[in-house]
């Protein structure tokens, strides 16, 4: 009897092993968490929706995680949608054991972007009438942009967010007077804080380059510096 349980508890174990390691390694694919990812997103807006592919699992069993991520998703509002190239997050093995899927932290990575597009979608998210402006100003341009989010206990969006990216090819128009063209650079938002650097563009035919640029929001007031 001693025998049959100790090759049943080191079978168990080596199965147990191996599934730990296939998982941190090699991973599943699954669509159980889709509904769960889409209920935290309508948290923001009720009207934004993700349109999932069947989520990517790695166990990270040093930290007690699972990993997930997603390729190739779009997030629509409606009918407007912006493609996004991943989503990636973590969510605690504490919280599934308990019955609960808190996501704490998520990552986007979008594919390149038409800019207009983009200030078309924020329009209808945030209903902000300096998006209607920034829409017919912009001629033309392309964004890529990587965007990391938080989550507190409740649910709620932090303002602790962070977007970095490139801008290229953008054409912008004020008044049919000003206008600039072929503008390039890198970008980093965070609250309060809007970092240019790498800025590339052409005002009447005229180059401009600046190395870097911020703008950061103090008490009311911006404050601009830069080289």
């Amino acid at each position: 009897m001693k025998k049959i349980f100790l090759r049943f508890s080191i079978t168990i174990f080596i199965i147990l092993f191996f599934a730990v390691i296939y998982l941190s390694t090699i991973g599943i694919t699954t669509n159980i968490f889709n509904s769960n990812i889409n209920e935290q997103i309508k948290k923001i807006d009720k009207n934004l929706y993700i349109d999932l592919n069947k989520i990517f699992l790695i166990l990270d069993p040093f930290k007690l995680k699972i990993k997930l991520k997603t390729v190739g998703t779009n997030l629509k509002y409606n009918e407007e949608k912006i493609q996004l190239e991943n989503i990636k997050s973590e969510v605690s093995l504490k919280s599934l054991i308990n019955k609960e899927f808190s996501i704490k932290k998520v990552n986007i990575s979008t594919k390149s972007i038409e800019i207009k597009s983009l200030i078309k979608f924020l329009r209808l998210v945030q209903k902000d009438p300096k998006f209607y402006i920034a829409e017919n100003a912009i001629k033309k341009g392309y964004l890529i942009a990587d965007i990391v989010i938080e989550f507190d206990d409740n649910g709620i969006l932090k303002d602790n967010y962070e977007i970095k990216g490139v801008v290229k090819d953008g054409k912008i128009n004020f008044f049919k007077r000003n206008r600039l063209n072929d503008i390039n650079f890198i970008f980093k938002v965070k609250k309060n804080k809007f970092q240019l650097n790498d800025l590339y563009l052409k005002i009447e035919n005229e180059n401009l380059q600046l190395p870097e640029t911020i703008v950061e929001k103090i008490n009311n007031e911006y404050l601009v510096s830069g080289k």
